[in-house]
């Protein structure tokens, strides 16, 4: 039965994040906040208000902001921390959203958990081309990106990482 009132979804949490590293000894769990992002006008000026939230409407934005705390890298250690954020099924990645509060964390994208990683993901499509079935690589659009990490290289301490997307 419809009565008229928006639709309200339970949020799939952007906990579907991973923390993985050969190079961490003890992990303090991440501290995750989602919220919505509206835009509102005051004093005559755009500016963007944050609200936390559990549930949304499809159209509604969301960020999702991960504190974590790195240890020290472990003796010998191949490669530094890194973490991934899965973006929710019904949410699309919104384009260059993805961030952190130190510069020399990597960003990279994929279309699914396992990868392949890169600053501009790339998928296969086979189309019809003069009455022949060809097969091409073309760059994903970033509403496709399904996963977002983070690669700490060998800091240490607290680091910020955010993402927006789009509740479908």
């Amino acid at each position: 039965m419809n009565t008229g009132a928006p639709m309200k979804r339970k949020i799939l949490t952007l906990a579907a994040a991973l923390l993985t590293s050969a190079a961490l000894a003890t992990l303090t769990p991440p501290v995750q906040t989602i919220q919505t992002v509206t835009t509102t006008t005051v004093g005559g000026k755009s500016v963007e208000v944050l609200k936390d939230t559990t549930t949304a409407t499809p159209g509604t934005i969301l960020q999702g902001t991960h504190v974590i705390t790195l240890p020290a890298p472990r003796p010998g250690a191949t490669s530094g921390p890194r973490y991934t954020v899965g973006v929710p099924v019904q949410g699309s990645y919104l384009p260059g959203s993805a961030s952190a509060d130190n510069k020399t964390v990597t960003i990279t994208f994929a279309l699914t958990k396992d990868g392949p990683y890169s600053a501009k993901p790339t998928k296969t499509v086979t189309i019809t081309e003069n009455g022949q079935k060809v097969t091409k690589i073309l760059p994903a659009d970033p509403s496709e990106y399904r996963f977002v990490r983070y690669e700490f290289g060998d800091l240490q301490g607290k680091v910020t990482v955010k993402l927006r997307y789009r509740v479908n």
